[in-house]
């Protein structure tokens, strides 16, 4: 399978009008030449997912792509977890709160089968409480991976590296890894 990475025009978003692909930021989506059309569809409803729902910060739309229960892989406690779109739309929200202009920048798709892993930079600004946090007006950014598995058009299972931790090492909460500390 070949991926080829920071592609100039979102390609991948073929059901967007026009004028959406013409307000999209430049670099918003990497192409990826996907082993088989089921694949580069469920490439394309991850990248729906990441840009009309996450990035647009219209988490209603959640009900195009996920499906009402999805399972929930947890790497950090080892424990999987049904999960409802309703769960997922307030972690959003709460998200939304603690870092209002909150981004997910995808560095790259990488499809297999019926499973999608997304390589991500996350930013955003610290405006709200998050996770009992006073907000610090710290610009944050966290790098991580989510895998869609992605079933007659939705999501319905995911796995995703927490990124609390990282966002608590860059509020300054935790003690940054390899800096000496602890």
């Amino acid at each position: 399978m070949k991926v080829v990475h920071r592609v100039l025009l979102p390609l991948l978003v073929a059901a967007v009008t026009p004028s959406a692909v013409a307000a999209a930021p430049i670099s918003l989506l990497p192409l990826v030449q996907a082993a088989s059309p089921i694949e580069d569809g469920n490439v394309r409803i991850a990248a729906r997912l990441f840009e009309n729902v996450i990035n647009a910060h219209d988490f209603g739309r959640a009900t195009d792509y996920v499906a009402t229960w999805a399972i929930q892989h947890n790497p950090s406690t080892g424990r999987d977890m049904l999960t409802s779109r309703e769960q997922i739309q307030k972690h959003l929200n709460e998200l939304k709160t603690a870092f209002p202009d909150f981004r997910y920048q995808i560095v790259e798709y990488i499809p297999e089968r019926n499973k999608v892993a997304v390589r991500y930079r996350f930013t955003g600004t610290h405006k709200g409480e998050f996770m009992g946090i006073a907000p610090t007006d710290k610009k944050v950014t966290v790098w991580g991976v989510e895998v869609l598995r992605i079933e007659q058009g939705m999501v319905r299972e995911f796995w995703g590296t927490p990124i609390n931790v990282s966002l608590l090492m860059e509020l300054g909460v935790l003690p940054l890894a390899g800096n000496g500390e602890g």
